[in-house]
Parts: structure tokens; C-alpha cells; sequence
């Protein structure tokens, strides 16, 4: 994590921002990185929908479910 963040979404428990290539998840109570995700080459928007989270690659020209 560190590069710069385009979009986030919520869960319910952690925040999740998309940057680069790569999606992070962070716990919202203490901050930790609970995961960090491949988001094809051009990650750009993120959403929840109430089960997964689902990733739109803008390079790739693809939506991919995480």
C-alpha cells in the first residue's frame, strides 16, 4: 500500500480503496491491512454489494469480483 488511492468502498468492516494496480483492504477500527489484491492493470472504481466486492479494471476493460 502507499501509492495513491482513486476510489474507496465499504463493507461494513474495512475500507477498501483501489490504487495502481493493486485494491487494499484496511480494517476500519485500528487501521491494519488485512489484504491487498491484484486489480488488473488499471484499477479504478470499486463496490459493494452486500457480498463481494467487485473491482472495474479501466486498462483491462473488465469488472472482476474479489
Amino acid at each position: 500500500m502507499g501509492g495513491l488511492p482513486y476510489h474507496i468502498a465499504f463493507d461494513g468492516n474495512a475500507i477498501w480503496a483501489s490504487e495502481q494496480a493493486w485494491v487494499v483492504e484496511v480494517r476500519l477500527k485500528d487501521g491494519a491491512v488485512l489484504g491487498e489484491f491484484n486489480g488488473g492493470a488499471g484499477p479504478f472504481g470499486i463496490a459493494f454489494d452486500g457480498a463481494n466486492m467487485w473491482v472495474a479494471d479501466t486498462t483491462g476493460k473488465s469488472v472482476s469480483k474479489l
